[in-house]
């Protein structure tokens, strides 16, 4: 009887500025937490984090505050409506545009 194996692909994490460079690039298994690669991503970095709902963790929040951090997300269906500055609201969408032409990028490889 032939043994059964997982294999995930492997999944990469990038942080660019606001004018779209790379600042930091990790590979990871696909099948890690992407909340796991954020410490090593954003090591040297202060000021403010976009990312999605996926990103929510309040241990990850708290992690990055202390580092000079603000961790800025998405809201889940199930959260309380915040209010967001603007600005912080324009990035979160320039963050979704980055996304999606990377991902563009990667799948068309």
């Amino acid at each position: 009887m032939a043994s059964k194996s997982t294999w995930s692909s492997p999944a990469g994490w990038s942080v660019t500025n606001d004018q779209g460079e790379l600042l930091a690039f990790v590979l990871t298994p696909g099948n890690v937490d992407d909340r796991k690669a954020v410490p090593r991503l954003t090591k040297n970095l202060l000021g403010k984090l976009f990312g999605d709902k996926g990103y929510i963790s309040q241990p990850l929040f708290e992690e990055l505050f202390e580092r000079g951090l603000q961790l800025i997300t998405t809201l889940k269906r199930n959260m309380k409506p915040a209010l967001v500055p603007l600005l912080d609201r324009l990035f979160l969408r320039k963050r979704a545009l980055i996304e999606s032409v990377t991902r563009g990028v990667v799948c068309d490889q």
